[in-house]
Parts: structure tokens; C-alpha cells; sequence
């Protein structure tokens, strides 16, 4: 019986491991506070936040070192692209004539009809015409937000070209305002244009403007119409009822119909003049593209 006795007891004691000391002598302690198991709970939170955080702080790293490297290694625009860019800085191509101009034409009360941006190519050889619509609501000096058509009425002409080219982001080379008188005398050498409306149109007409005799109308359109370069101010002036872009298309189809003509028929000299009448000119002499 001793024997066996022995090598029972002798069996438990291999079988014990460091670890059951341990825990006997955790045990003896007792078992932790609160206090630490809420201190061991904030280690181990704030440890994986802190690994969390370095590893976002590599990956954005890695990312903004991706983007300097390529911006550093590669041009934004290789240069063919960058060939088109001709009308970026007029001084640089030390051109004689605007580039960039901005034409207020008025209607024959006097108020704002049409903001377009003329853009003739380098050569003076077409170019590009961007409507601006009357309603855009833009920041305007003192007075906050308004619609472009209202800033005229709260001072002069430079007021509204500040407040297209801070809209646009543009520094225009000439600014022509062309009243409605300007606008026919400009036209009358070319003769009545053939104007291709989209729709059909009711304006004043030329007579009855000057008279203040607001029953004389006329009906013009829809598809191609003689205009006479009298009533292509009222014709530019917002109609009843339609919508910015309407107004715009017919603006277009305007231009077309001016640019055609004049293409042909514009008197020698006249894309001399500077401003307005030499814009038209070299927008003649070749394509033109319109955008809004």
C-alpha cells in the first residue's frame, strides 16, 4: 500500500505546471478590483486606437506621396494640349486687340438684353461666344446676391463687370456696352438678317419703341425671318413667359444669322474699330463654337 501511496503522489507532482502556481497565487490574492479592470479595459482601448491612428497616418502618407511624385513627375498637361491654350495670357502673345471681351447689349429701354463673352482665336480667325443668362444669381459688391440683370440699376457698367468676371474667374481685355442704337447702326450696312427662330416671337416693334406706342407688335417665326436691323434690339430682350434658355437659343441663332452676314458683308475696316466691331470681325472670319 506505501508504494502505491508513493507513486500516486509522485504522478501529481509531474503533472503540475508553473502556470497552476501562478494561479494559486493569484488566487491567494484575490480576485481584481473594479478600479483595475476598468484600467486594464482603457489600456487596451486606447492601444488600439493608437494602432488604428498610425496605421491611417501611413496610409495618407502613402497616398499624398503617391500624388506629389505624380504631380512632380508628370505635367498636368503634356504639351500638345497645352498648344491649344492660345488666348490664356493676351500680354504673353503680346497681342495688339482685346481677347477677351465682355458685349452688354441693351434693349431699347436701356436695361441689359444679353452678356456674352467674345473669345476670338489668336489669328483673328472665328473663336468662341459663352452666354452668360441674365438670371444667374451672383455676389455683387455692397449689395450681396442678385440676378445679373438687376446689377446695371445699382450703379455704372463697371459694377456688372466686376461682378461677371469675379463670377467667371476672368479678367476681361475690353468691356463694350452696345446700346440699342449702337446695335442697329452697327448692323444697317449688312441689310436684314435671316434669322432661323426656334419659336415664334411677339416683340415691339421699331417705330412703336421710339413713339412709347406699346400696341404696334410684330410676330415673327418660327424658322427663318427677315429681320431688319432695327427691331434686332427687341429681339434680344426677353420675351414673356420663357425660360433663360430659350432666350439664349435665340440669342444663338442671332449670332449665326450676324456672323454669316458679316462674314460676307461687313465693311472694310470695321474689325478695326476695336471693342465690339472687331470682335464680330475676326469672329467672322472663321468657326465659331457657342457655350453656355
Amino acid at each position: 500500500m506505501t508504494p502505491a501511496t508513493k507513486i500516486k503522489s509522485s504522478s501529481h507532482e509531474s503533472v503540475q505546471e508553473p502556470g497552476d502556481v501562478a494561479t494559486a497565487a493569484d488566487a491567494d490574492e484575490g480576485p481584481p478590483t473594479r478600479r483595475e479592470l476598468r484600467r486594464d479595459r482603457r489600456r487596451r482601448r486606447w492601444g488600439d486606437l493608437g494602432l488604428e491612428l498610425l496605421v491611417a497616418m501611413v496610409g495618407i502618407g502613402a497616398i499624398a506621396a503617391g500624388f506629389l511624385g505624380f504631380g512632380l513627375n508628370e505635367p498636368t498637361l503634356d504639351k500638345r494640349s497645352a498648344e491649344g491654350l492660345s488666348r490664356a495670357t493676351p500680354s504673353a502673345l503680346a497681342a495688339v486687340k482685346p481677347l477677351f471681351t465682355l458685349a452688354v447689349l441693351e434693349d431699347p429701354q436701356g436695361q441689359p438684353a444679353s452678356l456674352a463673352i467674345l473669345v476670338p482665336e489668336r489669328d483673328r480667325s472665328g473663336g468662341d461666344i459663352i452666354f452668360v443668362p441674365l438670371g444667374i444669381m451672383a455676389e455683387v459688391a455692397s449689395f450681396g446676391l442678385r440676378p445679373l440683370r438687376e446689377v446695371s440699376s445699382l450703379g455704372n457698367d463697371n459694377l456688372l463687370t466686376e461682378t461677371v468676371a469675379n463670377m467667371v474667374g476672368l479678367n476681361f481685355d475690353g468691356v463694350d456696352v452696345v446700346s440699342s442704337d449702337e446695335l442697329t447702326d452697327f448692323v444697317k450696312p449688312l441689310g436684314a438678317l435671316s434669322v432661323d427662330l426656334p419659336t415664334s416671337v411677339e416683340i415691339p416693334r421699331a417705330s412703336s419703341s421710339q413713339t412709347g406706342n406699346r400696341r404696334s407688335v410684330m410676330h415673327l417665326g418660327p424658322g427663318p425671318t427677315d429681320v431688319n436691323p432695327g427691331d434686332l434690339p427687341a429681339l434680344f430682350a426677353g420675351v414673356a413667359g420663357e425660360s433663360e434658355l430659350d432666350r439664349i437659343v435665340r440669342h444663338q441663332v442671332i449670332w449665326e444669322a450676324l456672323l454669316g452676314r458679316a462674314a460676307r458683308d461687313l465693311p472694310a475696316g470695321a474689325d478695326q474699330a476695336g471693342g465690339f466691331s472687331s470682335a464680330v470681325g475676326a469672329l467672322a472670319a472663321g468657326e465659331t463654337s457657342f457655350h453656355v
